[in-house]
């Protein structure tokens, strides 16, 4: 008897229930399973699986994928290039490590450094992935990294002409530069963080532009990036009357130097003084300092012609131009990071940029399958050096 139990309750299996009001069978709700099954179930984040042996240099890249979490340029990156960010780090690392050296050495570079896409990119590849770096990628990597750290800062805002050995780009000109190079220029429009000490925001220009015609286009693209809170430093190429007026219809706070020339610009001596036009800052001193502050610009300006190669163009396409210019201009955040970090902590008086740079290049990453990876040995300067720049110290 017990057994004929057992065996009917085995069989047993609920269907639904009777509803009282009209006799008939209700089913049951299928019983759900609480989230996706194990193996559907996303993997936890981690370093990339190990495919390969290698040995290689990474010290440095270390250094720069910290600052990308830091910056958030890694994440930016990805969201809007998913398919070739990788690759546009490896290359921004490679300008940076490999001082005033061009593209072709990145396959000879590649072989001895661990980075982000962890293979060659010859030239044809490299060519590739500047064409395919599109405007509206561009522009979200702006509002990205802009929303980041607008309302912060003063931003300081300057051309400078780059020269170009071809004269099929439609912006080339023939134009007067600061360095007399008889080359025709296109112009490049930067922004760049006061206190920061980063880039923000560039654009190219036709290489005939003068300084005084760009400020109402720069307002207008501040307000496709939505960045109405922007607070601007200009020289005094940039004063016109059309300038300051757009500046105020925008609500744009600014700080601009001044013609002592000007009827209204009254100084016992002309030797010796600024003449600076401010809608906010009415301190002196303090709108002395911030407009100087601009120095950094002209700084950056020497990092990207001479430090990261681009002094001349070498592009034979606007498209390849203007994927080029954005790698440029990526690689020239992480540069301008570095270098603000250093003077904030007085490094610069240990240590040249390329000298640190070399200094942590040396640490090695040895990775296998199967094995994991090994770190080379980390000495204590180089610790020191990683915090200096706020950066957590490399360790596996």
């Amino acid at each position: 008897m017990g057994q004929e139990k057992k065996q009917s309750r085995s069989e047993r299996k609920l269907i639904g229930k009777i509803d009282p009001a009209t006799g008939k069978i209700v089913p049951t709700r299928p019983y759900k399973k609480k989230g996706p099954p194990a193996d559907e179930r996303p993997s936890k984040p981690g370093p990339p699986p190990i495919v390969k042996m290698q040995r290689g240099f990474y010290g440095a890249t270390y250094l720069f994928d910290e600052i990308g979490k830091i910056t958030g340029i890694t994440d930016d990156l990805k969201n809007c290039f998913p398919e070739t960010y990788r690759q546009i780090l490896s290359v921004a690392y490679y300008l940076i490590l490999e001082e005033n050296n061009s593209l072709s050495r990145f396959s000879h570079w590649q072989k001895l450094h661990l980075h982000p896409y962890g293979e060659d990119i010859p030239s044809q590849r490299s060519s590739e992935l500047f064409q395919s770096i599109d405007e509206e990628g561009r522009m979200s990597f702006f509002r990205k990294q802009g929303k980041r750290r607008i309302e912060r800062e003063y931003w300081a805002f300057d051309i400078t002409s780059i020269s170009s050995y071809s004269e099929a780009l439609s912006q080339v000109k023939k134009g007067k530069n600061k360095e007399h190079d008889r080359l025709p220029q296109i112009n490049l429009a930067l922004v760049f963080g006061e206190q920061s000490g980063l880039p923000f925001y560039y654009r190219k220009l036709p290489g005939n532009i003068t300084d005084v015609t760009t400020v109402k286009q720069l307002v207008r693209e501040f307000d496709i990036l939505g960045c109405e809170k922007v607070k601007v430093v200009l020289d005094r190429g940039f004063y016109s009357r059309n300038n300051i007026n757009a500046l105020y219809q925008n609500h744009q706070k600014f700080i601009i130097g001044v013609r002592l020339g000007l009827q209204y610009v009254v100084t016992a001596k002309n030797y010796g003084y600024f003449a600076l036009l401010s809608n906010e800052v009415k301190a002196p001193y303090e709108a002395l300092s911030l407009y100087r502050s601009k120095d950094v610009i002209e700084k950056a300006f020497g990092d990207l012609k001479e430090r990261l190669n681009f002094r001349r163009m070498q592009v034979s396409s606007e498209l390849s131009l203007n994927g080029k210019l954005f790698v440029e201009f990526v690689a020239l955040i992480y540069l301008s990071y570095v270098k603000k970090k250093m003077q904030d902590a007085n490094l610069f008086e240990k240590w040249t940029l390329q000298g640190l740079l070399d200094e942590l290049d040396t640490i090695e990453l040895f990775e296998a399958p199967e094995h994991g990876r090994i770190l080379g040995e980390v000495a204590k300067k180089q610790t020191e050096i990683y915090h200096a720049l706020e950066v957590k110290p490399l360790s596996l």
